[in-house]
């Protein structure tokens, strides 16, 4: 649910992250230890840290208390902040541990599929579009290709050409293709690599499927009358995640029947999803 404040201060813990992630934002402390020493009237960026590090110790500790009275009473225990601490005493986590895990797993995918999910919308509506002067009509079905950051030539041949067919011999997901101990051998490289390769990459991969391909079955997306789209660098925003930026859109739901199959979805999964968990209530009423 949308209005949950949980997922509001999700959402505020994210922007906030993100600020301080802008180039410029803070000095280059991770390369010069010595900044951090320096006063807190001269570093704005300090107190900024402190209070989103707040929020996030405030919000995924009250969440994974809920879940863990959830677990003790016989509700749910099927949460992985309760057996964070039913299993305690083997992981050696602190609690403090074990909620900002949580909370990092329930963060991370969070903001990168919204991202994803708007973005493919708002080229759903952007129609008829044209490329190098060529007219795309609504309705077309376009093969793109995304490859166009991985230039590479000693990795894609004629990296500038359009070849779909290059990809053929890649049968493995994402996630298989980042596993795997060769780096020639993976597909692209969209998720990052080694050590600081995505941990959410299952999760995206997934995810972002599952929400476009049931958002696709159940509605049509469109451009209010007389309005245009704009699909160029300017119309998304963020640094370390970028998602667009608000753009007028129509949405239909594609026949009555599945208005019905969507209503009786929803009641299914208030009973049989949303009633395991319990209600966050937001200790900070201006967030």
């Amino acid at each position: 649910m949308y209005e949950d404040p949980a997922v509001h201060s999700v959402e505020d813990i994210v922007t906030r992250l993100c600020e301080l992630f802008t180039p410029g934002a803070k000095p280059p402390v991770e390369d010069l230890p010595w900044l951090g020493y320096l006063p807190n009237f001269i570093s704005p960026w300090k107190s900024k840290a402190k209070h989103v590090g707040e929020v996030m110790e405030t919000l995924y500790e009250d969440l994974a208390d809920i879940a863990w009275d959830r677990g003790v009473s016989g509700q749910n225990t099927n949460t992985l902040a309760y057996k964070f601490r039913m299993d305690e005493q083997a992981t050696g986590l602190t609690r403090r541990q074990q909620a900002f895990a949580c909370g990092i797993a329930l963060e991370g995918g969070s903001d990168i599929v919204a991202g994803a999910i708007l973005s493919c919308i708002l080229a759903l509506i952007h129609d008829p579009d044209s490329y190098d002067n060529y007219t795309l009509p609504k309705d077309s079905t376009i093969i793109c290709n995304i490859w166009a950051i991985h230039s590479n030539p000693e990795r894609y041949e004629d990296p500038e050409v359009f070849k779909p067919e290059r990809f053929l011999e890649h049968k493995m997901s994402a996630a298989e293709s980042i596993a795997q101990g060769d780096p020639f051998k993976r597909d692209h490289f969209a998720f990052g690599a080694g050590r600081r390769s995505c941990p959410g990459v299952q999760i995206a991969e997934q995810g972002i499927f599952i929400a476009l391909s049931r958002l696709l079955w159940a509605f049509e997306f469109s451009a209010p009358p007389g309005t245009t789209v704009n699909v160029d660098q300017s119309a998304w925003t963020g640094e370390t995640v970028r998602i667009p930026k608000k753009f007028p859109l129509v949405i239909k739901p594609r026949s009555a029947r599945r208005i019905e199959t969507i209503e009786q979805e929803i009641i299914l999964v208030k009973e049989s999803v949303y009633s395991q968990y319990g209600v966050y209530k937001n200790p900070d009423p201006e967030q």
